[in-house]
């Protein structure tokens, strides 16, 4: 919101597909999870630079073809800019080491 805080009150605990933009509304990362808050606060915590923007869409039904063909779409619409051949999807989804 406007003061900076992150809010999933609708959808948490659905599946869904989420996307991540920076400041510039540029997409960085697509993903989905049953989880959302807690994925984008990781991904706050990872990359806080990147990431500005979300935009989630949760599904009653989900199955994994479906969740792909949503993934896919959203990342084709806005040719996402951090095509790196995988070196930066790796910063967005590995473990963090502690």
């Amino acid at each position: 919101d406007g003061e900076g805080r992150v809010g999933f009150q609708e959808g948490e605990g659905k599946v869904g597909v989420y996307a991540i933009y920076d400041k510039e509304e540029n997409l960085r990362f697509v993903g989905q999870s049953r989880y959302l808050e807690n994925s984008f606060k990781v991904h706050l915590g990872r990359m806080p630079s990147e990431c500005h923007y979300f935009k989630v869409q949760t599904v009653e039904k989900p199955s994994k073809t479906l969740l792909e063909e949503i993934k896919s779409v959203w990342f084709h619409e806005t040719e996402a800019s951090d095509n790196d051949g995988g070196i930066k999807q790796q910063r967005w989804e590995q473990a963090i080491n502690v």
